[in-house]
């Protein structure tokens, strides 16, 4: 039988922890890659677009240790770091880094010929659950570059990346090949913005921070106009009206797959839950793809559960419910809980169910 390859062990010059192994991209390596400019764009979404805090211990001050509100985020900021993008510190609104500027041809300094460079956040648009993405304008205090940063949902980030990037669908193929294994994905990327740009968008935010009522509502449209670069401000987002013009300017930085590592024993514990009829339901935001192979790996599907029933919300938004001629009892059931539940009909959801 045949056993896949070991992984090969990390190089004694990375973090301790540090598991991941790409001869091409480590100790600088990565500029000798034809596309090595996405690269760099890539590493430096993920050095500075996050909220992670960095403390150095008195023992070992040599090595950082990254607060992070999510695992996810510290990854990201670890990652970028043994990749030679160093966030080492915040203060109050500018962002220190150390980013490596040339090759460590021995591969035995992650941070070899390391210059700073200090940023300053000009704005944060928060996570919101219709956007699905998170933004950052942030400013070169040197140069005076101003840089607009975006990761979330490929869903929410991919319809904006610029028609003519050549990597599109290669990416748009691997987050679904990840989504398939159960990894949850997000797509980084970002455009530069001019000084007009930034001062008549900052403009409108200035303001929408000083409403009394529909403040968020007003913050999170500004946030889709800027994203999404709306033709005229006002309009709510291209991903729930498609009369709202937009530009597709962003540039596609890269995508990132993590696995959420289960708990030891939560499939038996589920398995046993359901052995004692214990009803089990589960309300989640990934992908398709994704929450099925969880439901597999937590036993609540089951192999002798197949066909699945699966129904997209283009076609529960469909407004001719086309579907419907086809659906089953079950499926009509489950779209009637659905509106019950859309309602905030307690009483109605427990009499569908």
């Amino acid at each position: 039988r045949d056993h896949p390859p070991r992984r090969p062990p990390p190089p004694a010059g990375v973090d301790k922890g540090f598991k991941f192994v790409d001869d091409r991209l480590l100790f600088g390596k990565w500029r000798d890659e034809p596309n090595s400019k996405m690269i760099e764009l890539f590493f430096f979404n993920l050095m500075v677009n996050h909220g992670v805090q960095v403390e150095y211990s008195s023992s070992n001050p040599d090595v950082p240790l990254f607060q992070a509100e999510s695992p996810d985020e510290g990854a990201f900021v670890a990652a970028a770091r043994n990749m030679g993008f160093f966030f080492a510190k915040r203060m109050m609104r500018d962002v220190h880094t150390m980013v490596s500027q040339s090759r460590d041809a021995a591969k035995g300094d992650i941070m070899h010929d390391s210059k700073e460079v200090v940023w300053t956040l000009l704005a944060s648009n928060a996570f919101d659950n219709n956007r699905k993405r998170t933004s950052i304008v942030i400013q070169d205090k040197g140069s005076g570059k101003i840089m607009l940063l975006v990761k979330g949902a490929d869903t929410s980030v991919m319809p904006f990346i610029e028609s003519q990037c050549s990597h599109f669908d290669t990416s748009q193929a691997h987050i679904d090949k990840f989504g398939d294994q159960g990894l949850r994905t997000l797509v980084f990327g970002g455009r530069e913005l001019s000084q007009e740009q930034w001062d008549a968008w900052n403009a409108l935010y200035q303001e929408a921070a000083k409403l009394s009522e529909g403040r968020e509502a007003a913050l999170q449209q500004l946030a889709s106009h800027l994203e999404e670069d709306h033709s005229s401000p006002g309009q709510p987002s291209a991903l729930f009206d498609a009369s709202t013009p937009y530009l597709r300017s962003l540039q596609l930085h890269g995508v990132t797959a993590l696995e959420d590592k289960l708990q030891e024993n939560v499939g038996d514990c589920i398995a046993q839950l359901a052995k004692a009829m214990i009803k089990i339901w589960v309300l989640t935001g990934d992908k398709v793809e994704t929450a099925i192979n969880i439901g597999y790996a937590t036993a609540l599907l089951l192999n002798e559960m197949e066909p699945l029933l699966r129904l997209s919300q283009d076609e529960l938004l469909d407004p001719e419910d086309g579907w419907q001629a086809q659906a089953t009892p079950l499926e009509l059931a489950l779209h009637g809980a659905i509106e019950v539940c859309a309602g905030k009909d307690v009483q109605g959801l427990v009499e569908a169910c």
